[in-house]
């Protein structure tokens, strides 16, 4: 009976931190952090992750290099247990970054870029270690990690092959270094950053051969550009950034091979072009683009090969968005794969699963939404 009774009280919960989350889209990183911000998922690289209403951290899928950090060798096709007291994921390709409810900032998996920091003598971390302190955000690239502190400085280590650390130089780092100020969002594509300031404005650094910065131009940055203004939050993989402005407009620029920028059309494009409206959040896969309306619908496009658009086909891709599911309140996107979150608790997968990153028991690929963890004990 207590159990009935506890459940609908954890989901409305939940449900009110992500709509706070959501409705307080200029609060500093301190507020955001001292009113326990919540975002459920990530996904990356053949890996999804979820953090339950207990706050325990579930993982599943690849984990050829420990980014799972449960201490399973190869791969694992079920939602384990990782740790306890979280309150934010982000998944790197080959690398995790998981931030605790003390502000404390762990990591594990693969370290060879020093996409983790200062971790001596390793190469891979099979059990989350502790990088630094005072964090409220993180993203990871392929080869690197960007931090965002408590005061709005932002911190960037690993692989700065095309400047994606924006530090101004073209040097990888294992150790931390302070690339920015007044940050309050921030999004790692495979190679390159994107940073939103306290005052609305976006800037990339990085890689720029699909003009997945936005300004213009194929030129990779080395130092952050400024691209736009009344920016609230963006989101990026590959090659292809997603921004989200303040009057629920959802912009991408990038590459747009398969239809990842939803504009019916095949064309990338260099600076941002506007997909939808009414806007909640997004999320960004390899090649794929999930979209949550203001109204709980979610809405796929771009590459379809293995089902990751969830609309029940097999298709090489879709040029604008579709309607896959309703009463959604959050998405993640992997390389090839979707997860999302309904207001019942249940995690729905959908796309390839070959390294059981659908957390469903098997390595079977789906090309529709499937229930799989719950969130709600």
């Amino acid at each position: 009976m207590m159990k009935t009774l506890f459940r609908p009280f954890i989901l409305t919960m939940l449900l009110g931190c992500f709509l706070y989350a959501c409705e307080k889209k200029d609060a500093s990183p301190e507020h955001e952090y001292s009113n326990t911000y919540w975002d459920p998922l990530s996904a990356n690289y053949y890996v999804s992750l979820a953090i339950r209403g207990d706050r325990s951290l579930w993982a599943t899928g690849s984990n050829n290099y420990g980014q799972l950090g449960n201490g399973i060798a190869g791969r694992d096709s079920n939602f384990r247990k990782v740790m306890d007291n979280v309150a934010l994921v982000r998944s790197g390709y080959f690398h995790t970054l998981v931030l605790k409810t003390d502000g404390t900032l762990w990591g594990m998996g693969r370290v060879d870029s020093g996409q983790l920091g200062n971790v001596p003598g390793s190469k891979i971390v099979k059990v989350p270690v502790r990088i630094m302190d005072d964090v409220v955000r993180m993203a990871g690239g392929l080869a690197h990690s960007l931090v965002l502190k408590k005061d709005g400085t932002v911190w960037a280590t690993g692989g700065n092959f095309y400047g994606q650390l924006g530090d101004g130089t073209g040097t990888s780092r294992s150790t931390p270094v302070q690339v920015a100020a007044n940050v309050k969002q921030l999004a790692a594509g495979r190679d390159f950053s994107l940073l939103v300031k306290e005052d609305g404005s976006l800037w990339a650094a990085g890689r720029n051969n699909y003009g997945q910065l936005g300004n213009g131009s194929r030129t990779d940055k080395k130092t952050f550009v400024k691209i736009m203004d009344q920016v609230v939050a963006v989101a990026a993989e590959t090659y292809h950034s997603l921004i989200l402005k303040t009057d629920g407009s959802l912009w991408g620029a990038g590459q747009n091979t398969y239809g990842q920028l939803g504009d019916g059309t095949k064309e990338n494009r260099a600076e941002p072009i506007q997909i939808t409206g009414n806007v909640a959040a997004m999320a960004s896969g390899a090649f794929h683009t999930v979209i949550l309306k203001k109204d709980g619908t979610l809405w796929t496009t771009g590459r379809n090969h293995v089902g990751q658009c969830g609309n029940g086909k097999i298709e090489p891709s879709v040029l604008t968005p579709v309607k896959i599911a309703s009463e959604v309140m959050a998405i993640a996107a992997g390389h090839y794969h979707s997860v999302f979150l309904k207001k019942d608790g249940r995690l729905y997968t959908t796309g390839r699963n070959t390294s059981g990153e659908l957390g469903l028991g098997n390595s079977e690929d789906v090309s529709k939404p499937t229930p799989t963890l719950s969130l709600v004990r």
